[in-house]
Protein backbone atom coordinates (compact mmCIF):
# COMPACT_ATOMS: atom_id res chain seq x y z
CA UNK A 1 0.00 0.00 0.00
CA UNK A 2 1.40 3.32 -1.08
CA UNK A 3 1.20 6.47 0.99
CA UNK A 4 -0.95 9.33 -0.12
CA UNK A 5 0.98 12.30 -1.33
CA UNK A 6 -0.08 14.51 1.56
CA UNK A 7 0.11 11.78 4.20
CA UNK A 8 3.53 12.60 5.42
CA UNK A 9 4.82 11.47 8.81
CA UNK A 10 4.54 14.91 10.37
CA UNK A 11 0.93 15.21 9.31
CA UNK A 12 0.08 11.76 10.69
CA UNK A 13 1.68 12.76 14.00
CA UNK A 14 -0.50 15.85 14.25
CA UNK A 15 -3.66 13.81 13.62
CA UNK A 16 -2.68 11.33 16.31
CA UNK A 17 -2.02 14.11 18.78
CA UNK A 18 -5.40 15.73 17.99
CA UNK A 19 -7.19 12.41 18.54
CA UNK A 20 -5.38 11.90 21.81
CA UNK A 21 -6.04 15.38 23.22
CA UNK A 22 -9.55 16.13 21.90
CA UNK A 23 -11.45 13.16 20.61
CA UNK A 24 -10.65 10.73 23.42
CA UNK A 25 -11.70 13.17 26.23
CA UNK A 26 -14.91 13.95 24.37
CA UNK A 27 -15.72 10.27 24.06
CA UNK A 28 -15.03 9.83 27.79
CA UNK A 29 -17.37 12.66 28.67
CA UNK A 30 -20.09 11.22 26.48
CA UNK A 31 -19.68 7.82 28.07
CA UNK A 32 -19.78 9.34 31.58
CA UNK A 33 -22.90 11.34 30.81
CA UNK A 34 -24.62 8.23 29.57
CA UNK A 35 -23.73 6.43 32.77
CA UNK A 36 -25.10 9.25 34.94
CA UNK A 37 -28.53 8.85 33.39
CA UNK A 38 -28.72 5.24 34.44
CA UNK A 39 -31.06 4.78 37.51
CA UNK A 40 -28.54 2.84 39.59
CA UNK A 41 -25.94 5.60 39.15
CA UNK A 42 -28.42 8.39 39.92
CA UNK A 43 -29.41 6.56 43.12
CA UNK A 44 -25.82 6.62 44.30
CA UNK A 45 -25.46 10.37 43.76
CA UNK A 46 -28.89 11.63 44.97
CA UNK A 47 -29.15 12.37 48.80
CA UNK A 48 -31.06 9.71 50.72
CA UNK A 49 -34.45 10.96 51.95
CA UNK A 50 -36.31 9.32 54.86
CA UNK A 51 -39.86 9.94 56.08
CA UNK A 52 -40.90 9.60 59.73
CA UNK A 53 -44.63 9.09 60.25
CA UNK A 54 -46.75 8.94 63.40
CA UNK A 55 -50.27 7.62 62.98
CA UNK A 56 -53.21 8.37 65.27
CA UNK A 57 -56.55 6.63 65.28
CA UNK A 58 -59.44 9.11 65.26
CA UNK A 59 -62.72 7.31 65.89
CA UNK A 60 -65.60 8.09 63.53
CA UNK A 61 -67.87 8.57 66.55
CA UNK A 62 -66.89 9.41 70.12
CA UNK A 63 -66.83 6.14 72.14
CA UNK A 64 -69.41 5.92 74.94
CA UNK A 65 -70.23 3.55 77.76
CA UNK A 66 -73.85 4.56 78.22
CA UNK A 67 -75.70 3.93 74.97
CA UNK A 68 -78.17 6.73 75.61
CA UNK A 69 -78.59 10.43 74.84
CA UNK A 70 -76.81 12.75 75.19
CA UNK A 71 -73.78 10.46 75.15
CA UNK A 72 -74.74 8.48 72.06
CA UNK A 73 -73.92 11.08 69.42
CA UNK A 74 -73.72 10.03 65.80
CA UNK A 75 -71.96 12.66 63.74
CA UNK A 76 -72.85 13.25 60.13
CA UNK A 77 -70.22 13.02 57.39
CA UNK A 78 -69.93 16.80 57.21
CA UNK A 79 -69.55 17.09 60.98
CA UNK A 80 -66.83 14.45 61.04
CA UNK A 81 -65.07 16.17 58.12
CA UNK A 82 -65.07 19.41 60.11
CA UNK A 83 -63.70 17.54 63.12
CA UNK A 84 -60.91 16.09 60.94
CA UNK A 85 -60.02 19.51 59.52
CA UNK A 86 -59.96 20.93 63.03
CA UNK A 87 -57.45 18.33 64.23
CA UNK A 88 -55.22 18.98 61.22
CA UNK A 89 -55.35 22.72 61.87
CA UNK A 90 -54.57 22.23 65.57
CA UNK A 91 -51.47 20.15 64.83
CA UNK A 92 -50.16 22.61 62.22
CA UNK A 93 -50.95 25.67 64.34
CA UNK A 94 -48.04 27.92 65.28
CA UNK A 95 -49.03 27.70 68.94
CA UNK A 96 -48.59 23.92 69.03
CA UNK A 97 -45.43 23.95 66.91
CA UNK A 98 -43.97 26.68 69.13
CA UNK A 99 -44.61 24.42 72.12
CA UNK A 100 -42.74 21.64 70.30
CA UNK A 101 -39.73 23.88 69.68
CA UNK A 102 -39.63 24.77 73.39
CA UNK A 103 -39.08 21.09 74.24
CA UNK A 104 -35.64 20.86 75.85
CA UNK A 105 -35.05 17.46 74.29
CA UNK A 106 -35.13 19.06 70.84
CA UNK A 107 -32.97 22.09 71.59
CA UNK A 108 -29.79 20.45 70.27
CA UNK A 109 -31.18 18.91 67.08
CA UNK A 110 -29.05 19.89 64.10
CA UNK A 111 -32.14 19.58 61.91
CA UNK A 112 -33.64 22.58 63.71
CA UNK A 113 -30.42 24.40 64.47
CA UNK A 114 -29.56 24.58 60.76
CA UNK A 115 -32.78 26.47 59.97
CA UNK A 116 -32.80 30.28 60.03
CA UNK A 117 -36.47 30.22 61.09
CA UNK A 118 -37.22 26.84 62.66
CA UNK A 119 -40.91 27.60 63.24
CA UNK A 120 -41.61 28.60 59.63
CA UNK A 121 -39.56 25.66 58.34
CA UNK A 122 -41.47 23.19 60.51
CA UNK A 123 -44.79 24.78 59.57
CA UNK A 124 -43.99 24.30 55.87
CA UNK A 125 -42.41 20.85 56.08
CA UNK A 126 -44.83 19.04 58.40
CA UNK A 127 -47.48 16.97 56.60
CA UNK A 128 -50.75 16.24 58.40
CA UNK A 129 -53.58 14.43 56.60
CA UNK A 130 -56.05 11.55 56.60
CA UNK A 131 -54.77 10.02 53.35
CA UNK A 132 -53.97 6.71 55.03
CA UNK A 133 -57.63 6.12 55.89
CA UNK A 134 -60.80 7.80 57.01
CA UNK A 135 -59.95 7.33 60.70
CA UNK A 136 -56.13 7.40 60.43
CA UNK A 137 -54.46 10.74 61.06
CA UNK A 138 -50.87 10.82 59.79
CA UNK A 139 -48.17 13.23 60.95
CA UNK A 140 -45.05 12.98 58.77
CA UNK A 141 -41.79 14.80 58.15
CA UNK A 142 -39.14 14.06 55.51
CA UNK A 143 -35.37 14.58 55.65
CA UNK A 144 -31.97 12.93 55.60
CA UNK A 145 -31.59 12.05 59.31
CA UNK A 146 -34.14 9.38 60.34
CA UNK A 147 -33.35 9.59 64.06
CA UNK A 148 -33.89 13.36 64.26
CA UNK A 149 -37.05 13.07 62.15
CA UNK A 150 -38.40 10.41 64.51
CA UNK A 151 -37.71 12.54 67.59
CA UNK A 152 -39.35 15.57 66.00
CA UNK A 153 -42.48 13.74 64.79
CA UNK A 154 -42.90 12.01 68.17
CA UNK A 155 -42.59 15.39 69.89
CA UNK A 156 -45.28 16.88 67.64
CA UNK A 157 -47.65 13.98 68.31
CA UNK A 158 -47.02 14.23 72.07
CA UNK A 159 -47.55 18.00 72.04
CA UNK A 160 -50.85 17.45 70.24
CA UNK A 161 -51.95 15.08 73.00
CA UNK A 162 -50.73 17.41 75.74
CA UNK A 163 -52.22 20.61 74.34
CA UNK A 164 -55.40 19.31 72.72
CA UNK A 165 -56.46 15.78 73.62
CA UNK A 166 -55.45 15.82 77.30
CA UNK A 167 -56.80 19.32 77.84
CA UNK A 168 -60.15 18.27 76.38
CA UNK A 169 -60.25 15.45 78.93
CA UNK A 170 -59.30 17.96 81.64
CA UNK A 171 -62.20 20.20 80.61
CA UNK A 172 -64.49 17.18 80.88
CA UNK A 173 -63.31 16.58 84.46
CA UNK A 174 -63.65 20.30 85.27
CA UNK A 175 -67.23 20.17 84.02
CA UNK A 176 -67.94 17.31 86.43
CA UNK A 177 -66.42 19.27 89.32
CA UNK A 178 -68.43 22.37 88.39
CA UNK A 179 -71.66 20.39 88.31
CA UNK A 180 -70.81 18.87 91.69
CA UNK A 181 -70.21 22.33 93.09
CA UNK A 182 -73.52 23.58 91.73
CA UNK A 183 -75.33 20.57 93.18
CA UNK A 184 -73.67 21.25 96.53
CA UNK A 185 -74.88 24.85 96.44
CA UNK A 186 -78.45 23.68 95.88
CA UNK A 187 -78.12 21.20 98.76
CA UNK A 188 -76.88 24.04 100.97
CA UNK A 189 -79.80 26.16 99.83
CA UNK A 190 -82.24 23.44 100.84
CA UNK A 191 -80.65 23.25 104.30
CA UNK A 192 -80.78 27.02 104.67
CA UNK A 193 -84.45 27.16 103.71
CA UNK A 194 -85.30 24.41 106.19
CA UNK A 195 -83.45 26.32 108.93
CA UNK A 196 -85.37 29.51 108.07
CA UNK A 197 -88.63 27.59 108.19
CA UNK A 198 -87.78 26.23 111.62
CA UNK A 199 -86.90 29.68 112.96
CA UNK A 200 -90.04 31.14 111.44
CA UNK A 201 -92.18 28.49 113.07
CA UNK A 202 -90.51 29.23 116.40
CA UNK A 203 -91.19 32.96 116.06
CA UNK A 204 -94.75 32.60 114.82
CA UNK A 205 -95.59 29.64 117.06
CA UNK A 206 -99.16 28.50 116.85
CA UNK A 207 -99.50 31.99 115.47
CA UNK A 208 -100.92 35.40 116.15
CA UNK A 209 -100.85 36.92 112.68
CA UNK A 210 -102.55 40.21 113.71
CA UNK A 211 -99.78 40.83 116.24
CA UNK A 212 -97.11 40.21 113.62
CA UNK A 213 -98.88 42.54 111.21
CA UNK A 214 -99.12 45.26 113.88
CA UNK A 215 -95.42 44.99 114.69
CA UNK A 216 -94.58 45.14 111.03
CA UNK A 217 -96.71 48.26 110.57
CA UNK A 218 -95.10 49.99 113.56
CA UNK A 219 -91.61 49.15 112.31
CA UNK A 220 -92.49 50.47 108.86
CA UNK A 221 -93.86 53.75 110.24
CA UNK A 222 -90.84 54.26 112.49
CA UNK A 223 -88.52 53.55 109.58
CA UNK A 224 -90.38 56.14 107.47
CA UNK A 225 -90.04 58.73 110.30
CA UNK A 226 -86.32 58.05 110.66
CA UNK A 227 -85.88 58.24 106.89
CA UNK A 228 -87.55 61.69 106.76
CA UNK A 229 -85.33 62.89 109.59
CA UNK A 230 -82.29 61.49 107.80
CA UNK A 231 -83.24 63.33 104.60
CA UNK A 232 -83.52 66.61 106.54
CA UNK A 233 -80.14 66.08 108.18
CA UNK A 234 -78.49 65.22 104.86
CA UNK A 235 -79.98 68.32 103.24
CA UNK A 236 -78.58 70.59 105.97
CA UNK A 237 -75.26 68.71 105.89
CA UNK A 238 -74.93 69.29 102.16
CA UNK A 239 -75.57 72.99 102.71
CA UNK A 240 -72.90 73.22 105.40
CA UNK A 241 -70.43 71.28 103.30
CA UNK A 242 -71.01 73.65 100.38
CA UNK A 243 -70.39 76.61 102.68
CA UNK A 244 -67.16 75.08 103.96
CA UNK A 245 -65.90 73.75 100.60
CA UNK A 246 -66.56 77.00 98.73
CA UNK A 247 -65.12 79.05 101.61
CA UNK A 248 -68.07 81.39 101.31
CA UNK A 249 -67.75 82.39 104.98
CA UNK A 250 -63.98 82.95 104.82
CA UNK A 251 -64.46 85.12 101.72
CA UNK A 252 -67.05 87.41 103.36
CA UNK A 253 -66.02 91.09 103.05
CA UNK A 254 -64.15 92.44 106.07
CA UNK A 255 -65.25 95.58 107.91
CA UNK A 256 -64.04 98.64 105.91
CA UNK A 257 -61.36 100.87 107.37
CA UNK A 258 -63.74 103.84 107.50
CA UNK A 259 -67.03 102.51 108.80
CA UNK A 260 -70.35 104.19 107.91
CA UNK A 261 -71.39 107.06 110.17
CA UNK A 262 -74.31 105.12 111.51
CA UNK A 263 -71.99 102.41 112.83
CA UNK A 264 -69.71 104.87 114.68
CA UNK A 265 -71.65 108.09 115.13
CA UNK A 266 -74.05 106.44 117.57
CA UNK A 267 -71.18 106.13 120.08
CA UNK A 268 -71.53 108.72 122.89
CA UNK A 269 -67.88 109.79 122.77
CA UNK A 270 -68.08 110.19 119.02
CA UNK A 271 -71.27 112.21 119.44
CA UNK A 272 -69.55 114.53 121.90
CA UNK A 273 -66.59 114.86 119.56
CA UNK A 274 -68.88 115.73 116.67
CA UNK A 275 -70.65 118.35 118.76
CA UNK A 276 -67.29 119.81 119.92
CA UNK A 277 -66.00 120.04 116.32
CA UNK A 278 -69.24 121.69 115.22
CA UNK A 279 -69.11 124.19 118.09
CA UNK A 280 -65.48 125.13 117.33
CA UNK A 281 -66.17 125.41 113.62
CA UNK A 282 -69.13 127.72 114.36
CA UNK A 283 -67.04 129.80 116.78
CA UNK A 284 -64.25 130.04 114.23
CA UNK A 285 -66.70 131.09 111.53
CA UNK A 286 -68.15 133.79 113.81
CA UNK A 287 -64.73 135.15 114.63
CA UNK A 288 -63.78 135.19 110.99
CA UNK A 289 -66.91 137.13 110.08
CA UNK A 290 -66.31 139.74 112.82
CA UNK A 291 -62.62 140.29 112.20
CA UNK A 292 -61.24 141.40 108.88
CA UNK A 293 -57.87 139.71 109.30
CA UNK A 294 -58.96 136.90 111.65
CA UNK A 295 -56.01 134.59 110.96
CA UNK A 296 -53.74 137.02 112.80
CA UNK A 297 -56.03 137.32 115.79
CA UNK A 298 -54.61 135.26 118.73
CA UNK A 299 -58.09 134.27 119.86
CA UNK A 300 -58.92 133.04 116.35
CA UNK A 301 -55.68 131.11 116.22
CA UNK A 302 -56.44 129.58 119.62
CA UNK A 303 -59.83 128.40 118.39
CA UNK A 304 -58.21 127.09 115.19
CA UNK A 305 -55.72 125.08 117.25
CA UNK A 306 -58.52 123.70 119.39
CA UNK A 307 -60.51 122.76 116.28
CA UNK A 308 -57.57 120.93 114.73
CA UNK A 309 -56.96 119.10 117.99
CA UNK A 310 -60.64 118.12 118.19
CA UNK A 311 -60.58 116.78 114.63
CA UNK A 312 -57.42 114.79 115.28
CA UNK A 313 -58.97 113.41 118.43
CA UNK A 314 -62.13 112.54 116.49
CA UNK A 315 -60.12 110.82 113.75
CA UNK A 316 -58.07 108.87 116.27
CA UNK A 317 -61.20 107.84 118.12
CA UNK A 318 -62.75 106.68 114.86
CA UNK A 319 -59.61 104.68 114.03
CA UNK A 320 -59.68 102.98 117.41
CA UNK A 321 -63.38 102.20 117.09
CA UNK A 322 -62.91 100.94 113.52
CA UNK A 323 -60.10 98.64 114.60
CA UNK A 324 -62.20 97.31 117.45
CA UNK A 325 -65.16 96.75 115.14
CA UNK A 326 -62.96 94.99 112.56
CA UNK A 327 -61.50 92.76 115.24
CA UNK A 328 -64.99 92.00 116.49
CA UNK A 329 -66.19 91.32 112.95
CA UNK A 330 -63.23 89.00 112.34
CA UNK A 331 -63.89 87.23 115.62
CA UNK A 332 -67.57 86.90 114.75
CA UNK A 333 -66.66 85.53 111.31
CA UNK A 334 -64.23 83.01 112.76
CA UNK A 335 -66.81 82.02 115.33
CA UNK A 336 -69.34 81.57 112.53
CA UNK A 337 -66.87 79.45 110.55
CA UNK A 338 -66.10 77.36 113.59
CA UNK A 339 -69.78 77.01 114.34
CA UNK A 340 -70.45 75.87 110.76
CA UNK A 341 -67.73 73.25 110.97
CA UNK A 342 -68.90 72.04 114.37
CA UNK A 343 -72.44 71.87 113.02
CA UNK A 344 -71.24 69.82 110.03
CA UNK A 345 -69.39 67.41 112.34
CA UNK A 346 -72.49 67.04 114.47
CA UNK A 347 -74.66 66.47 111.40
CA UNK A 348 -72.29 63.75 110.15
CA UNK A 349 -72.47 61.95 113.48
CA UNK A 350 -76.25 62.30 113.49
CA UNK A 351 -76.36 61.00 109.92
CA UNK A 352 -74.43 57.86 110.89
CA UNK A 353 -76.72 57.24 113.87
CA UNK A 354 -79.86 57.73 111.79
CA UNK A 355 -78.44 55.52 109.00
CA UNK A 356 -77.80 52.68 111.46
CA UNK A 357 -81.28 53.10 112.93
CA UNK A 358 -82.85 53.10 109.49
CA UNK A 359 -80.93 49.96 108.50
CA UNK A 360 -81.96 48.24 111.72
CA UNK A 361 -85.61 49.21 111.30
CA UNK A 362 -85.53 48.18 107.65
CA UNK A 363 -84.17 44.77 108.60
CA UNK A 364 -86.80 44.37 111.29
CA UNK A 365 -89.53 45.44 108.90
CA UNK A 366 -88.31 43.02 106.22
CA UNK A 367 -88.03 40.20 108.75
CA UNK A 368 -91.56 40.82 109.95
CA UNK A 369 -92.75 40.99 106.36
CA UNK A 370 -91.12 37.61 105.67
CA UNK A 371 -92.80 36.21 108.78
CA UNK A 372 -96.14 37.34 107.45
CA UNK A 373 -95.59 35.31 104.28
CA UNK A 374 -97.10 31.88 104.01
CA UNK A 375 -94.82 28.97 104.94
CA UNK A 376 -95.88 27.28 101.71
CA UNK A 377 -93.58 29.63 99.81
CA UNK A 378 -90.65 27.95 101.53
CA UNK A 379 -92.04 24.57 100.57
CA UNK A 380 -92.08 25.59 96.90
CA UNK A 381 -88.47 26.82 97.09
CA UNK A 382 -87.36 23.59 98.72
CA UNK A 383 -89.09 21.57 96.02
CA UNK A 384 -87.44 23.50 93.18
CA UNK A 385 -83.99 23.35 94.82
CA UNK A 386 -84.28 19.60 95.45
CA UNK A 387 -85.34 18.94 91.86
CA UNK A 388 -82.39 20.92 90.50
CA UNK A 389 -80.00 19.19 92.90
CA UNK A 390 -81.24 15.79 91.78
CA UNK A 391 -80.82 16.72 88.10
CA UNK A 392 -77.27 17.94 88.65
CA UNK A 393 -76.25 14.94 90.74
CA UNK A 394 -77.64 12.57 88.15
CA UNK A 395 -75.76 14.41 85.42
CA UNK A 396 -72.55 14.17 87.47
CA UNK A 397 -72.98 10.41 87.87
CA UNK A 398 -73.50 9.91 84.14
CA UNK A 399 -70.51 12.07 83.21
CA UNK A 400 -68.35 10.25 85.74
CA UNK A 401 -69.28 6.95 84.09
CA UNK A 402 -68.53 8.35 80.62
CA UNK A 403 -65.13 9.49 81.86
CA UNK A 404 -64.14 5.80 81.76
CA UNK A 405 -65.02 5.51 78.06
CA UNK A 406 -62.13 4.81 75.63
CA UNK A 407 -60.50 7.93 74.19
CA UNK A 408 -61.63 9.06 70.78
CA UNK A 409 -58.05 9.79 69.67
CA UNK A 410 -55.18 7.44 70.48
CA UNK A 411 -51.70 6.65 69.23
CA UNK A 412 -51.41 3.60 66.99
CA UNK A 413 -47.70 3.09 67.80
CA UNK A 414 -45.43 4.15 70.63
CA UNK A 415 -43.09 5.91 68.24
CA UNK A 416 -43.06 7.17 64.68
CA UNK A 417 -42.10 4.75 61.92
CA UNK A 418 -39.46 5.59 59.32
CA UNK A 419 -39.68 4.72 55.64
CA UNK A 420 -36.93 5.13 53.04
CA UNK A 421 -34.55 5.92 51.79
CA UNK A 422 -36.28 7.01 48.63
Amino acid sequence: MTDRPNDSPPRRGRRFLFALLVVVPLMGLAFGAGCLYRPEVLGLLRPKVFTATAQLHVARHAPTILDMPPFRVKESDSEFAIFQQTQVALIKSRILLSAVLRDLKLQGLALLRDQSDALSWLENEIKVDFHAGLEILSISLSGQDPEQLTLLVDAIAQAYFNECVDKAALRHRQTIELLREMAGRYDTKVKSIRLSMRKLREQVGTGNPPSIILHQKMATEEAAHVQNELLTVRSELRQKQVEIDSESIEKAPATPRELPGKAIDEDAAIQRGIEEVARLEADLADRKSLTKDAEKDPSYQKVQVALNAAKRSQTARREVMGKRMREKADADRQALIQGTRERAVYLKKLERVLTRDLERLSRESKLLTVQVLDLEDFQDEIKRAQEMSEILNKRVELLAVEEEAPPRIRKMDESATVTGPH
